[in-house]
């Protein structure tokens, strides 16, 4: 089973460059979570993973802290997710952060971690 949440706008203190330790500035998570899910589920919210939790744990987490790279960042969301719910397998993070430069608007990075048992 799948969750995708797509466009997830977090403020939060993220670069180098002395402008950007700041300010907050807004950054667009794209989260892919692979998890199992028993054939035997009820329609019951205990029993799965309740993406609401997930926005507002993702979205706490990023509003605070600092991070200097989007790269680290990604890797600490990811684990975070893998440390509050164990039934997660695989998760896919894209950070979209909007820049100041005239060569392009904004960058992307993309990483995604499978559970290791």
């Amino acid at each position: 089973m799948n969750i995708i949440i797509k466009d997830l706008k977090v403020k939060t203190i993220i670069g180098v460059k002395d402008f950007e330790r700041k300010k907050k500035q807004t950054i667009h998570i794209d989260l892919e979570i692979n998890f199992n899910l028993n054939k035997d589920f009820s329609d019951n919210i205990q029993e799965t993973i309740d993406y609401d939790i997930i926005v507002e744990k993702v979205k706490s987490f990023t509003e605070n802290t600092k991070f200097y790279t989007i790269e680290k960042l990604c890797f600490e969301i990811i684990n975070t997710l893998f440390q509050f719910y164990q039934s997660i397998q695989k998760v896919k993070v894209k950070i979209r952060k909007n820049f100041y430069f005239k060569a392009f608007d904004r960058i992307y990075i993309e990483e995604t971690k499978s559970r290791t048992t």
